[in-house]
């Protein structure tokens, strides 16, 4: 269900909370298999939140056929393939509803990849949301919060084979002002130190 609260309601957004976040289970991951997916992972969502996703499906890094299945309560995309994954990014960059960060997460690595249950934080205009049915302003913008579980599935040799995600049918909306609004060029300047700088493997 979505529902629209007051602008005074708005939680803090801070784009650099999932980049700290992975660093920090870095620091306490010891496998060497383990850590190569936590790098992977955190190279590839600081390109994709920098709008840099072409980036993102280079060999070095992603299968030749990756999966990918997206649910939202508007329903699921399942591009496969990467001329299907790259329409996918293309689109939420053409959209520009493609930044986003957790407000809290909680976050594991295994074998097979890395899985997550998060509270997000996202933008979106009030003309994309309109257009998604919800009953708001489409002349202002707005935070959208939702809970979303998601997988990040790797090979042997820590190359991304795909990604799940599942969004809570539970969205809230705070309108926000525009110039609150983090764009893709804001978050790739905040964000550079954390692509520049990564851990060691």
């Amino acid at each position: 269900m979505t529902s629209v609260q007051d602008r005074t309601e708005a939680p803090e957004f801070d784009i650099t909370f999932w980049p700290r976040s992975v660093d920090s289970m870095l620091a306490r991951t010891t496998d060497p298999h383990h850590r190569a997916m936590l790098l992977n992972m955190r190279r590839h969502i600081l390109l994709e939140l920098s709008g840099r996703w072409r980036e993102v499906l280079v060999p070095e890094f992603t299968v030749e056929v990756p999966r990918y299945r997206v649910v939202t309560p508007l329903g699921a995309v399942e591009p496969v393939g990467l001329e299907e994954v790259s329409s996918f990014y293309s689109s939420l960059f053409d959209a520009r509803s493609g930044v986003w960060s957790p407000i809290e997460e909680q976050m594991l690595v295994h074998d097979r990849g890395v899985i997550s249950e998060a509270l997000l934080a996202a933008y979106m205009s009030g003309g994309a949301l309109a257009e998604a049915g919800a009953d708001v302003d489409p002349s202002l913008e707005y935070m959208v919060t939702f809970n979303q579980a998601y997988a990040f599935e790797f090979d042997e040799n820590a190359k991304l084979i795909g990604e799940r995600s599942y969004d809570a049918n539970n969205q809230k909306l705070y309108p926000v002002r525009k110039e609150d609004v983090v764009t893709f060029e804001d978050a790739a300047r905040i964000l550079a130190p954390f692509l520049d700088n990564p851990p060691a493997l």
